[in-house]
């Protein structure tokens, strides 16, 4: 299990590598509305994070984005991934948080 600060780490660098314009523009977002990065939020907050996330971008720019966060955590399942993401979408963090942390990073 990793702590929240090297969940938020991973998730930054990970995101940076394949899509760093689109973490600039979300984290200048999430910077003027929360004081904190976009990867610090997604671990923070991830279901009002994903909702905010909708006002910024397409939802499947924001799955997509989630997606590559999860994956730089570890190796899961794309049912796993899948279940994650519908249940944020639903308001439910538990399976995301299960994923990035075992249900309770740091």
């Amino acid at each position: 299990m990793v702590s929240k600060e090297q969940a938020v780490k991973l998730i930054d660098a990970a995101l940076r590598k394949v899509a760093l314009g689109m973490v600039v523009n979300l984290d200048s977002h999430f910077y003027m509305t929360h004081g904190r990065s976009f990867a610090e939020s997604l671990v923070e907050d991830p279901v009002g994070t994903y909702r905010e996330m909708l006002q910024v971008v397409p939802e499947s720019m924001a799955r997509t984005m989630i997606r590559i966060a999860i994956r730089s955590l570890g190796s899961f399942s794309v049912v796993d991934i899948e279940k994650a993401l519908e249940a944020l979408k639903e308001g439910n963090p538990g399976p995301f948080q299960s994923l990035i942390g075992g249900g309770g990073v740091g």
